[in-house]
């Protein structure tokens, strides 16, 4: 009987002797797969995430001064601005594509006669990629066109951003404007598209 179990003590020794020789690379590969993952794991944490609005920046202190010997027709809360930017996005996820030179029109639908003063403004026209949030239109414009006084109660940069109807389509409408000297700082942000409550039209 004791011979039966020291022969079976011998068999499992050796078993265990043949395993022993495996330990040493399946460690070594456990090691190398801990350290894979944490590599990997830095690479992700120091990877960089692409700025998608990177080109939609604008600087309004690089902006050139509007035509001189025009005067204006457009008022915003009672002052004479003058156009410098005016910034359009599609609404949607399929909407209609814009194009620049359409600004004069579609505008003319949000606020009947203002083509006339972007006419003799002259001012920079972007049009902004398809826009699923409206109410964060506004915010984001206000984000990447910043005034360029900073956190100065006045400035003669005024901006206005939010939805706006046209004749065709919905449209998310941004503009900054000119005043021709230092108002309170105004930037609105528009819940409704009835533009003709912040802006006026005064023929001269």
């Amino acid at each position: 009987m004791n011979d039966m179990l020291l022969a079976q003590a011998d068999q499992i020794l050796d078993k265990a002797r043949g395993i022993e020789q495996y330990w040493l690379p399946i460690a070594i590969g456990v090691g190398l797969l801990v350290v894979l993952i944490v590599l990997r794991g830095i690479a992700r944490k120091n990877k960089k995430i692409p700025d998608l609005q990177r080109n939609l920046h604008e600087d309004l202190s690089s902006f050139p001064p509007p035509p001189a010997g025009e005067v204006s027709e457009l008022f915003a809360d009672g002052v004479p601005v003058r156009i410098r930017l005016i910034i359009i996005a599609p609404v949607g996820q399929r909407p209609k594509p814009i194009r620049a030179d359409q600004a004069e029109d579609l505008l003319d639908d949000v606020l009947r006669g203002i083509s006339r003063q972007i006419a003799a403004d002259n001012p920079r026209i972007v049009i902004w990629p398809p826009q699923m949030s409206l109410q964060g239109f506004a915010a984001t414009f206000h984000r990447l066109v910043p005034n360029p006084d900073g956190a100065q109660k006045k400035s003669r940069w005024l901006k206005m951003a939010g939805p706006a109807k046209t004749h065709s389509q919905p449209i998310l409408l941004g503009l900054a404007l000119l005043a021709p000297e230092e108002v309170k700082k105004l930037e609105l942000h528009l819940d409704t598209p009835d533009w003709a409550q912040v802006l006026q039209i005064r023929r001269t």
